[in-house]
């Protein structure tokens, strides 16, 4: 078996849990319009997708481990094909909510699939494997900045259905290639032992440091989906520009949170707690300049702006806290892995839903002032999480000088 191809494979597989977000975003006002009904009801598509995703990544590491990699990748992709053409043919918001759950529990299994495997074949060499999950990772931040200017295109020209059937035509083409130039990665398979599982959930969710490392990715995560959901809204409908210029738009977010975790793994010199304490500080004065700033001036620019600046300062506070979070659990990697993306996607789809409903979609300065309110809350909950490494790290300043 060619590890390499295996590996450029689930490279081309990552992105497309975010495609199907971010591929769909840009037209959401336009399915808002398709079928008569209000822009809250349309954008629960979104959160209740990310749900979906939540549930199934609190089981699919462990059915992974049960019946293999190869099978469950090829199924789930099928099948979140399939779901995508449906959605083609619904007749109203609510079945298309009902598939996007689906959508969303199909999702966990070839995302998750992807990364065992690459566990499973560069097992032996532990940095290679750190190099290679570095590149996944980057692999998976192309679909949230691709996807929304393909999308925002696609709209524009050919309507909203395009994009499920661009996810559609991605996920089967995927499921072939897969189908015939990989084979299963697992040669020994695991069997259930639920008390093994119910006491290693139990050590996780028993540590404060976990839990509130999972709240401030969820809400700093939750920032940048919110601007795909009720942003999409604003930059359409009350700046009146088009689904492409929202996907560019878009694009400039994605391209700022990645370059915010790049700056976070290629500055060696400060430890992961004084980087994200430099982010969290940054990202207080950041908001409290721009909220000055907005009283007076708001426009396009303004708005990109300031969510360019703090997506870029978000991305280094989450590459950080999910370097520092994920380590603490380091010997059962399954488990905490799969309950700290679970909870990060639930916290983000709690919050996205809360926008959606209580933010205005007819003004700029509303949607900022939340956005803002957004990651000073992430910054609080990673106050409390880093207030010892503080007082630690303010002792060695004090004893350099």
């Amino acid at each position: 078996m060619n590890k390499n191809l295996v590996f450029i494979i689930g490279l081309f597989i990552l992105p497309l849990p975010g495609m199907g977000v971010d591929a769909y975003a840009p037209s959401l006002p336009a399915v808002t319009a398709y079928f008569h009904t209000t822009s809250f009801l349309t954008q629960l598509s979104i959160p209740f997708y990310t749900a979906g995703y939540a549930i199934s990544m609190l089981f699919s590491g462990t059915i992974v481990d049960i019946y293999g990699t190869k099978k469950l990748t090829i199924a789930s992709l099928i099948i979140f094909a399939l779901l995508a053409i449906l959605i083609v043919f619904v007749p109203n918001i609510h079945m298309l909510i009902v598939l996007r759950v689906a959508q969303g529990l199909s999702v966990g299994f070839f995302a998750v699939s992807v990364r065992v495997a690459t566990m499973s074949l560069y097992a032996h060499d532990k940095e290679l494997l750190k190099s290679k999950v570095n590149i996944m990772q980057i692999a998976w931040s192309m679909g949230p900045i691709l996807a929304p200017a393909i999308g925002g295109y696609l709209g524009h020209h050919f309507g909203w259905k395009s994009s499920f059937l661009l996810m559609a035509g991605y996920a089967l083409t995927l499921a072939i290639v897969t189908a015939i130039f990989t084979k299963e990665t697992i040669k020994k398979r695991k069997t259930v032992n639920f008390i093994e599982i119910k006491n290693s959930y139990t050590t996780i969710l028993g540590d404060k440091f976990f839990l509130l490392g999972v709240a401030t990715m969820g809400t700093l995560y939750a920032v940048a989906v919110s601007f795909n959901t009720v942003g999409s809204y604003i930059i359409q409908n009350t700046l009146h520009l088009s689904q492409i210029s929202f996907g560019y738009c878009a694009l400039v977010l994605g391209i700022a949170w990645l370059f915010g975790s790049l700056v976070n793994k290629a500055i060696k010199s400060y430890s992961f707690e004084e980087k994200a304490i430099g982010a969290a500080v940054a990202i207080v004065i950041i908001s409290a300049v721009m909220f000055g700033i907005t009283r007076f001036v708001i426009n396009i620019w303004v708005l990109m702006g300031t969510t360019v600046l703090l997506n870029i300062f978000a991305g280094v506070l989450y590459s950080g806290l999910y370097c520092l979070t994920i380590a603490r659990f380091s010997h059962i990697p399954g488990n905490s892995s799969g309950l700290m993306s679970s909870g990060i996607l639930f916290v983000c789809a709690i919050i996205t839903t809360t926008m959606s409903k209580v933010v205005s979609h007819n003004g700029v300065l509303p949607f900022l002032d939340a956005d803002m309110l957004l990651n000073i809350a992430g910054v609080i909950i990673a106050a409390v999480l880093f207030y010892l490494q503080a007082k630690t790290l303010q002792r060695k300043y004090f004893a350099r000088g």
